[in-house]
């Protein structure tokens, strides 16, 4: 008594400690038991010296006052037992463990209760006496090897070996173009069944099934066809990993767990449709499905695991789930036709190396749902134009979008408070966009951006931020640093541009003497540098705002044309066949004029009179092609473009 008193006081102070649980091994009856004092269970411990021939293995024992159910047979328990002849399990046990008995050599009798659930590995191997086997249809998992070389198993003729409701093997040759119907009541289809088997080509499950097994058809290299039964529970890790001739699978909403790597390497896969009833896919489920073009990932998936798609080359589009919360490394990695990805609402991480070498992928939009962006997650995808990072992301890591050479535009949210080592290396941006007000702290060795960045690229900072990024110790080394017009999120300001009307060719500015909008006939008078020429055409909820730079100040309507504001007023604005249109401004007609390409070709935006619309293309003309940017072009591109002089649109 004073012993199971101690016991317990022990026990509370291991809780206190945060020690999970404390166990002790007992001696009952001849038989090991481990002893868990936290949960009240027991499992049977390795122990070679039970002299008795008929074991019957109890579903409790009592220590010390104590009851402990007994759920599960431990490793090697009784392997190499020589004494045991018939063995009799109790109900409420759950697992025979790996090895268990292997290697009884006089084992002839067995009873297995119908609480167990899975026999594990060589549980049974070498027991060459063991002629009969009854396997409760609860059974959901036999490991590798579990009754090989056993008197039942050896007897077997060629063909599936069956045991009760359990496929559990395939034996002798197997001749070419083979196909198989397994017979009705099969539950389970155990591990490693019928992997290798190169000549299989067709199998038809039972609609009983509910199980197929680790390994149970991995690298059937003719296995073409596969139609899984309503019913179907789980299907193991590698199931059908390297079955080349897959072209298409079908789920059944019964299935939740699919194993990982289950279908990797099926390289001529073209289509998969997932079930509504599983929450993940697991590490490298799809690896390698190089004809897979597109996936529809169903709203109960929470998460896609490390490599679920990687290097599906094919694969062009994903639509992800409204319910996705985490998409771990490498998952769409290699992937080198993806377009584009809609990262929804509600996903909280994306790993490393996630949309690593996605050489097609165009843009990213990352929600504000998301805290954390692994390092490399958009390494090397070279068509990455514009990337949009939410305002829950605290930390971008090192080269996140390096190798992006085509990166043109990026906008970071406000919750930014560090930016790693070559997070943006090698990338072409034009325009950064970023929403704190506190800059980022970026250590001298780590160099996030290039020099051509620094040099060539406009900063964007929240409104009132110019001295705090100009003059800290990083930042400052961009040369263009300039003040957005809105805080909101939704803001998306573009180059800086020059208000003309395409009436007059007047070009309108803000006059600081008399806090008005003026004009300049001549864009001799222009100067780009002056933010009191620049303009900035702001989309925000939906609508649209004019902001002049200089005044800090945005346009208002009123009877007389235009004033300013410090409040924002929206502007309706259509495209028109002589430029932009600013409604209700008593009709006059607008352009927006990059303040760049004054000096590139004043010539063609002195006579910008209107858009002639042109329905071929490409256009042969030898007059010099510019964009709106005024940008020299080898070739008009689709869209808006300046030849001869006249803006033409390209369809």
């Amino acid at each position: 008594m004073k012993h199971n008193y101690l016991k317990h006081i022990l026990l509370y102070i291991c809780l206190l400690a945060g020690i999970n649980s404390f166990a002790e091994d007992v001696f009952i009856d001849g038989i090991c038991y481990n002893l868990d004092i936290e949960t009240g269970t027991a499992e049977v411990g390795q122990i070679h010296s039970f002299m008795g021939d008929n074991l019957i293995i109890p579903s409790s024992v009592e220590s010390d006052g104590v009851t402990y159910c007994v759920k599960s047979i431990g490793i090697s328990a009784f392997s190499r037992n020589t004494w045991l002849s018939s063995v009799t399990i109790s109900e409420g046990i759950t697992i025979i463990k790996m090895c268990a008995f292997s290697g009884c050599t006089n084992l002839v009798s067995l009873s297995i209760p119908n609480s167990v659930t899975v026999i594990d590995e060589r549980a049974f191997y070498d027991c060459t006496s063991l002629e009969k086997i009854d396997i409760p249809d609860a059974v959901i998992k036999i490991g590798l090897y579990a009754f090989d070389n056993t008197a039942w198993y050896n007897k077997q003729e060629d063909g599936v070996v069956y045991n009760g409701k359990v496929a559990y093997k395939y034996k002798g040759d197997m001749p070419e173009n083979t196909s198989i119907a397994l017979q009705e009541g099969t539950t389970v289809i155990a591990d490693n069944a019928f992997s290798g088997l190169a000549n299989l080509q067709s199998i038809v499950f039972p609609n009983t099934l509910k199980h197929i097994g680790s390994l149970s058809f991995g690298e059937c290299r003719n296995l073409t066809t596969l139609s899984f039964p309503d019913g179907l529970i789980s299907i193991g890790e590698n199931a059908f990993f390297c079955c080349y001739g897959l072209e298409s699978i079908v789920f059944p909403n019964t299935v939740t767990d699919i194993g990982r790597m289950a279908f990797s390497d099926c390289s001529q896969i073209k289509k998969i449709s997932l079930p509504n009833s599983i929450t993940e896919i697991k590490q490298e489920t799809f690896k390698g499905c190089r004809n897979l073009v597109n996936i529809s990932i169903p709203n109960s998936v929470r998460q896609i695991g490390s490599g679920a798609f990687s290097e599906c080359t094919s694969l062009t589009s994903v639509l992800l789930s409204e319910g996705l919360e985490c998409i771990e490394s490498f998952a769409f990695s290699l992937c080198s036709a993806l377009e584009n990805i809609n990262l929804p609402d509600g996903l909280k991480s994306l790993g490393i190396q996630t949309f690593m070498w996605c050489d097609a992928l165009s843009s990213i939009s990352v929600p504000n749902s998301v805290t954390e962006i692994g390092y490399d997650t958009f390494y090397g995808c070279r068509s990455l134009a514009s990337v949009t990072i939410g305002n829950g992301v605290t930390r971008i890591n090192d080269s996140t979008f390096e190798g992006c050479n085509n990166l043109t535009s990026v906008t970071i949210g406000n919750s930014i408070t560090s930016i790693d080592s070559h997070a943006f290396y090698d990338c072409k941006l034009r325009n950064v966009l970023i929403k704190c007000s506190t800059p980022p702290i970026v250590t001298a060795d780590t160099e996030p951006f290039s020099n051509q960045t620094l040099y060539h690229t406009t900063l964007y900072v929240p409104a009132g931020c110019w001295d705090a990024y100009a003059y800290d110790n990083y930042w400052y080394q961009f040369i263009n640093i300039r003040e957005t017009a809105m805080a909101e999120e939704v803001v998306s300001p573009q180059q800086a541009y020059t208000l003309m009307d395409t009436e007059t060719f007047a070009y309108s500015v803000y006059d600081p003497v008399n806090d008005c909008i003026g004009t300049i006939n001549s864009a001799g008078s222009i100067n780009e540098d002056n933010p009191n020429h620049s303009w900035q055409m702001i989309e925000a909820g939906g609508m649209y705002f004019l902001y002049n730079l200089g005044a800090k100040k945005y346009v208002k309507r009123d009877s007389d044309g235009l004033s300013l504001s410090d409040e924002p007023e929206p502007i309706d604005v259509a495209d028109g066949t002589d430029g932009i249109i600013l409604a209700g401004q008593t009709g006059k007609q607008w352009a927006m004029v990059s303040n760049e390409s004054l000096s590139a070709s004043q010539a063609a935006i002195d006579q910008v009179t209107g858009i002639k619309a042109i329905d071929h293309s490409p256009l042969n003309i030898d007059h010099s092609i510019y964009n709106l940017a005024g940008q020299r072009l080898n070739a008009p591109q689709k869209g808006l473009n300046i030849i001869g002089s006249r803006k033409v649109l390209m369809k």
